[in-house]
């Protein structure tokens, strides 16, 4: 495995910093270091080394110990610990001459690790909760003292697809990470999701599905740059329904054009991209594209049927929304919602012939236009009488009248 697993602070020898770590003395260490015998029983001395980062480690785990609770001894506990300490620590990219550690965005190097232990963040990662759907809200910074690591417990349930979103300020450059629940077998945090963009500001996302239902880690860790982050998510649902079909006319005569509005939902929470196809009965009346519909918003698709090769009789009009992939509600996909009735040119009243009743209607009706008063009586515009859609009853729609005169669906 690559050593060391992680760095603590342990001070420096370098006399230019002189910044070592007060240790607690044992009653012969005067002697040891000086040749003269111990002055003081149970002092403090400066020190500085791994004798000072394994100290700070080890209380970090008895911290983590205590916040755990239950504490059985066993392996596998050890290894929890173990697996904390090096998910929450970060790296620092900074070192001593030749000894600089390289980023490894959440990889481990044989300079620092995982990084410098974060005891705030390993505490928070045992104690504190993040729940699907909310926003947290929290600031880094770059001083030596500044909060460097954010860590929650998520409870994630199986074969649900969770969407995570870091907004990263202007200038900074933070990471986001999920974590499984058990380390590898030498105690190694497992990364299940990262994104680790190296541009400064923007968004850090991923999507992830777990295979089963447990808590998991989300780690956000600064690299650079200062202030606050926002880390929202939401369960990525695809749904996508027909919530209406409308002709705009229930009755028309051969021949005729009639649009066909179809209104499609995005009822998920991602955008969606399908196809929606409209039906007469069971022939295909058109296709068309839906792209990128927003969560929550809905279209409206328009299909236009010529009925000059319809026969006559009644017509189920009816849409289809492409399912979308992992969609979990096929049931609105499609619908029927509206009959069409295709008559005989001249048919006025809608009997299924053309007779003499036709004949008298468009009589009644000869000259008027729609700004005529509208009804079935003399000198009233009766739309069912202009049966070449010219907005005037004339003497060409009493001639197609005649036309068909005699004519039945039967």
């Amino acid at each position: 495995l690559v050593k060391p697993d992680v760095a603590a602070p342990g001070g420096t020898f370098q006399p230019a910093y002189g910044n070592r770590i007060v240790s607690a003395d044992s009653n012969d260490v005067d002697s040891a270091y000086s040749g003269f015998v111990d002055q003081n029983k149970n002092d403090y001395r400066q020190m500085a080394g791994t004798s000072m980062a394994a100290p700070h480690v080890a209380g970090l785990a008895a911290l983590m110990i205590e916040a755990l609770g239950n504490w059985d001894w066993t392996l596998e506990e050890a290894l929890k610990v173990k697996m904390m300490i090096g998910m929450t620590s970060f790296e620092t990219q900074n070192g001593e001459g030749t000894n600089v550690p390289i980023l490894d965005r959440g990889g481990k190097d044989s300079k620092e690790g995982y990084g410098r232990v974060s005891a705030e963040a390993a505490i928070e990662a045992v104690t504190m909760n993040y729940s699907i759907g909310e926003s947290a809200v929290d600031a880094f910074g770059a001083a030596p003292m500044d909060k460097k690591v954010w860590a929650r417990r998520v409870w994630l349930s199986a074969d649900m697809t969770y969407e995570f979103n870091l907004s990263v300020p202007s200038g900074a450059d933070y990471d986001l990470y999920l974590y499984d629940c058990s380390p590898d077998a030498y105690g190694q945090p497992v990364i299940l999701e990262k994104s680790v963009n190296a541009s400064l500001g923007g968004q850090e996302a991923f999507r992830y599905t777990p295979d089963s239902s447990d808590t998991y880690y989300m780690v956000v860790k600064w690299v650079g740059g200062t202030g606050a982050f926002n880390l929202t998510s939401i369960i990525v649902e695809h749904d996508v329904a027909v919530v209406k079909v409308e002709p705009s006319t229930a009755k028309a005569y051969e021949g005729e054009l009639i649009n066909i509005s179809v209104t499609v939902k995005n009822e998920g929470t991602v955008k969606e991209t399908f196809n929606v196809t409209a039906y007469c009965n069971e022939t295909i009346l058109g296709t068309a594209r839906v792209t990128s519909l927003a969560l929550g918003a809905n279209t409206t698709l328009t299909f236009v049927w010529n009925t000059s090769n319809a026969s006559f009789g009644y017509y189920v009009i009816s849409a289809m929304a492409e399912s979308v992939p992992n969609e979990k509600d096929l049931s609105d996909n499609y619908v029927t919602d509206g009959v069409v009735r295709v008559k005989i040119l001249g048919d006025v009243d809608g009997d299924g012939d053309v007779d003499i009743d036709d004949l008298i209607l468009v009589t009644w009706a000869l000259g008027t236009d729609p700004s005529w008063t509208h009804g079935v009586g003399w000198d009233m515009w009766n739309p069912e009488c202009d049966f070449n859609n010219d907005d005037k009853v004339d003497v060409f729609d009493l001639y197609i009248a005649c036309r068909y005169y005699g004519m039945t669906e039967s």
